[in-house]
């Protein structure tokens, strides 16, 4: 008989739970009897997830929509109180990505990256904030970004959305205090092997694979998810290259901003020419339900330039820190 543990009988909320890290998650937290309501923009999708995860023992309940309608957050909710009559936990997952420089990109565009990402989460913490208050306890984990912590270039309404997730959970975290079982929990993946860039919207006519350095992949950024849940934490960041870059940023913020601007036009130049896209900023597209892009796979040719982004930070870090002892020697 499998041993139960403190995951299940749970009742977990998933946003963008069709692929990628939000099917991971799910997937992860099935196999541990957890109830799950699970919500995206593709009903297909959703629905070969929820079978999957009833085929090990989860309970599931499908609802199909968009998170920056906020006449849908709250559908979820009620469905979820409706057939589980409370809800435990909810991870706010759901999130697009578009590539341009910024006075390319249509104003519709950047505008929808801000409503999913972060009025999405909004939308998502509202509902579920009421919910744990009502209760006395739940846990809120945010899926958000290490480009909510610093910057990329090409990529500015994506970050300026990851930045106000960190506003946001630093406010909430506030406003909760009185609740002592009630949590606010940041995950911070650094680069993740998911579909995301595969659908990104891309207005710089040039194709874009994710940086040359090692990348998460989903199933780890859904341990983290699982991790919070049992152990809630404010922040998590996901890779040791995403440590290592927090610990540049904070000794040395303007060498690491060369670092990475330079990093991205170099690879821009060298892409091939591409059409622009919207990819799936207003649409969904297809039905695609795979968890990882596959940018993990056949990387080792990589694993020079890997290195060197490593000891390259970790050559700023320590030109920093002995440039601050001589300024406090002197």
């Amino acid at each position: 008989m499998r041993r139960s543990s403190q995951r299940d009988h749970r009742i977990v909320v998933i946003t963008g739970a069709s692929s990628g890290i939000g099917r991971a998650a799910a997937q992860e937290l099935a196999r541990h009897g957890t109830a799950l309501v699970l919500t995206g923009r593709r009903h297909a999708a959703l629905d070969e997830l929820a079978r999957a995860c009833e085929a090990v023992g989860a309970h599931c309940e499908v609802v199909v929509g968009d998170v920056a309608d906020v006449d849908h957050v709250k559908e979820i909710t009620r469905r979820a109180l409706d057939r589980f009559g409370r809800i435990d936990v909810w991870v706010n997952n759901a999130g697009v990505l578009m590539f341009g420089r910024l006075d390319q990109c249509p104003p519709e565009s950047y505008r929808r990256v801000i409503e999913v990402n972060l009025l999405g989460t909004m939308h998502g913490a509202h509902n579920a904030l009421d919910v744990f208050r009502r209760q006395g306890r739940g846990v809120l984990v945010n899926v958000s970004s290490l480009l909510g912590a610093f910057a990329s270039r090409y990529a500015s309404a994506y970050v300026a959305s990851k930045h106000g997730v960190e506003g946001l959970a630093e406010a909430l975290r506030q406003e909760t205090i009185d609740l002592p079982d009630v949590h606010v929990c940041n995950i911070l993946p650094a680069g993740v092997d998911t579909p995301v860039v595969e659908h990104a919207a891309n207005y710089l006519g040039r194709s874009v694979t994710p940086a040359g350095y090692p990348l998460v992949g989903a199933d780890d950024v859904a341990a983290a998810i699982v991790k919070c849940i049992e152990r809630p934490q404010p922040t998590l960041v996901v890779g040791r290259v995403g440590r290592l870059q927090q610990v540049v940023q904070k000794v040395a913020p303007r060498a690491q901003d060369w670092l990475i601007a330079r990093s991205t036009g170099a690879a821009l130049r060298r892409a091939d020419e591409i059409p622009t896209t919207d990819g799936n900023l207003f649409r969904p597209l297809g039905e695609a339900t795979s968890v990882a892009g596959g940018w993990k796979a056949g990387r080792r040719g990589r694993r020079r330039r890997a290195a060197a982004v490593v000891a390259g930070g970790a050559a700023v870090v320590v030109t920093a820190r002995r440039a601050r002892r001589r300024r406090e020697g002197a």
